[in-house]
């Protein structure tokens, strides 16, 4: 986890069960958590199949205000 700040380490380190909702602008390491995250709960012993995650960009939140 070297190389995340301390709010980053936690919502890494969050329980395997937690619903995380990661909210932050233009580089600040949403990605990096994210990647992060995923790895954690692997490490954790949770099936990769049993991990959702999404993502939008500014692009496509446009496209839903659109409509």
């Amino acid at each position: 986890m070297a190389g995340l700040n301390r709010a980053q380490q936690e919502a890494v380190t969050a329980p395997p069960h937690a619903i995380l909702q990661i909210l932050a602008g233009p580089g600040a390491g949403k990605t990096k958590v994210l990647t992060h995250r995923v790895c954690f709960l692997l490490d954790q012993g949770m099936k990769a199949e049993n991990i959702i995650l999404t993502t939008f960009t500014n692009v496509i939140k446009r496209g839903f205000e659109a409509d």
